[in-house]
């Protein structure tokens, strides 16, 4: 194990009255840390906590089953998480500079969660490499999906240099803020705004949850990305159209002003690319300028294809100039949701030398996030001026604009809030809110030289409100029930002794009947919970179902359903409440707020 690198991890969580004293405890914060032992599509690793060091994914580390309420129940898991606990007794953690971490490891990732682990299956690429399905942050059948729990991401390459950055792309799940090589305070990620906040995430969601075009995207202790919650911005959804009303502004814009868009950046050329080199190294970092002209667009904006061509190419060395290639770069009238999402016509090309395909990616997301940021109406300009604010020229590369009005009229004014209120909230404004906010540097990134003199750590400060309803707390219940023939039961919802994050539902006969193909039918509160073909089914094991604490939170409504063995006729199916078939039929409320009593029955419309 080598000493280059650390990762310390500040826990920084309160209490549900802001205390200090009163946050996560270590044994209820759970770890995994993975990434690829080789750089490109290398193989990837998981972090042996027994050992200290990457070890290489195998299918057969999913060993690990779940039955977790509308999990399926055929998926294994492997089980690679520490809690920060067992971790801190590890004889390979240091007190001061916490986690050695391996080098090198290419697109590292930690992942941190509460009270449960997160749970990750081995599997499979198309191409036949082992590696790890992510998370699905989005599917109420993901494992994760109750779970409180976030990624941070780093790379110390082979050259002993570090990338590191939290991420907001797809969701923000826990607040982090961070800094590498011993800096006082944290250097990027989420700004005092919410660290010193008694309720951090919801700090974060704040102003989403007063934006009647955002508030949607909180959900389930999770703030999703647009791209991510697609229900209301995707093509279907009722914000499908959101973004729309600019995109026809600039569409038109460069429609009417015939002059040519002129951008310009700079990209790796072989000569084996581009003939007209006459070295490989002259083809480091050549600048390539484009010209892109509205093609059958009209003065709504709301058609066309701007079309770049490449106009020079300048090598690295030399003052002689290359030969251009001779395609084209188009990009189509996008879409409400390829804007949110930076894909669809903004999607890179998959054929052509690497420099073409570099870019053609450059140019979209450029344009793109121009698009987001309400400035692709002004000039391009390159990072023309980039640290201080322009004399009344909107420009792409102008911070000082991002999500602003910009002299756009009232009729075409919409904004990205994901991005513009993440950026408001995070250290210097800077934040991975969108997929390309590399671009201009509005991104997170701390860059460290690694050196085993002086080793360098990451100092992760972790931020959060433990629920006032969380592992341990939500009451357990007990009911007497009985059937349209008399036979009664007892129902039963308990805290998993094994697992925090967990209730116990369960039913069970009160004589010696045996209950066979127990089924919890169940919906959470909100989610059309007077009508019962809107229940989800949720297979039981041996009796007993496991449910996710913080699907109970804002209260849960559930029915059971059955066959007895023996019975006659065969197969006959049993539903506790009784009545729940019938027009305006019962159904269990699960109450959490209610210790006495948590358990009601309501009348539903079937």
């Amino acid at each position: 194990m080598n000493d280059l690198l650390y990762l310390d991890i500040l826990n920084l969580t309160v209490d549900a009255q802001g205390n200090t004293s009163g946050g996560y405890a270590p044994s209820d914060i759970y770890l995994i840390i993975q990434g690829r032992i080789k750089s490109g599509d290398g193989a990837y690793g998981h972090f042996d906590w027994n050992t200290g060091t990457l070890k290489p994914m195998a299918l057969a580390d999913n060993t690990h089953i779940i039955d977790l309420l509308g999990v399926n129940p055929d998926t294994k898991y492997a089980p690679y998480w520490i809690t920060l606990e067992d971790l801190m007794k590890k004889s390979y953690y240091d007190a001061t500079k916490g986690l050695p971490i391996p080098t090198p490891i290419f697109s590292g990732r930690l992942y941190i969660s509460f009270e449960t682990p997160v749970y990750i299956n081995v599997s499979l690429s198309k191409t036949g490499a082992i590696g790890p399905a992510e998370p699905d942050e989005g599917s109420s059948t993901d494992p994760n999906y109750y779970t409180i729990w976030d990624k941070f991401e780093f790379t110390a390459d082979g050259f002993d240099k570090l990338y590191s950055n939290t991420t907001c792309v797809d969701f923000v799940g826990i607040p982090m803020a961070y800094s590498v090589n011993g800096a006082a305070k944290p250097q990027q990620g989420f700004d005092s705004t919410v660290a010193s906040s008694k309720d951090p995430f919801g700090t974060v969601v704040k102003n989403f949850k007063a934006d009647p075009d955002f508030a949607h995207l909180v959900q389930v202790d999770r703030l999703f990305a647009p791209k991510v919650n697609s229900a209301a911005f995707s093509p279907f959804g009722k914000n499908a159209t959101f973004m729309d009303k600019y995109i026809n502004f600039c569409w038109a814009h460069y429609f009417s002003n015939t002059a040519p868009i002129k951008i310009w950046n700079y990209v790796d050329i072989t000569m084996l690319e581009n003939s007209s080199l006459r070295s490989d190294d002259d083809g480091k970092g050549c600048k390539w300028e484009a010209e892109g002209v509205m093609v059958g667009g009209n003065a709504k904006g709301t058609a066309g294809v701007i079309t770049f061509t490449i106009t020079a190419l300048h090598p690295k060395n030399g003052n002689y100039k290359l030969t251009p290639p001779t395609t084209s770069f188009t990009i189509a009238h996008p879409s409400s949701w390829d804007t949110l999402r930076q894909g669809g016509v903004f999607a890179p090309i998959t054929t052509g030398h690497a420099y073409e395909k570099a870019i053609d990616g450059d140019i979209k997301n450029q344009v793109s996030s121009a698009l987001n940021r309400n400035v692709m109406h002004g000039e391009f300009l390159g990072d023309y001026d980039i640290t201080n604010p322009a004399k009344g020229t909107i420009f792409w590369a102008d911070r000082n604009a991002y999500y602003e009005d910009n002299k756009v009229p009232a009729t075409a004014l919409c904004v990205n809030k994901y991005g513009k209120f993440l950026h408001e909230l995070s250290l210097d404004n800077l934040c991975y809110a969108l997929a390309y906010d590399d671009k201009y540097g509005q991104n997170v990134n701390l860059t460290a030289d690694l050196s085993a003199t002086k080793p360098t750590v990451m100092k992760l400060s972790v931020y959060y409100q433990k629920p006032k309803l969380s592992g341990g707390s939500f009451p357990s219940a007990t009911v007497k029930a009985t059937d349209f023939l008399g036979n009664n039961y007892t129902i039963s919802i308990v805290q998993n002794p094994k697992d925090k994050g967990q209730m116990l539902m369960g039913i069970k006969a009160a004589n010696s009947d045996v209950l066979e193909n127990i089924v919890l039918m169940y919906v959470p509160e909100g989610a059309d919970p007077d009508k019962y073909d809107k229940y989800v089914p949720g297979p039981a094991t041996n009796g007993l179902v496991k449910v996710p604490v913080r699907a109970l939170e804002g209260g849960f409504r559930f029915a059971f359903r059955f066959e007895i063995q023996g019975d006659v006729p065969s197969g006959r199916e049993f539903l506790l409440p009784p009545d729940v078939n019938a027009t305006n039929g019962n159904v269990y409320v699960y109450d959490p707020t209610n210790t006495t009593n948590p358990v009601s029955t309501v009348t539903i419309a079937n």
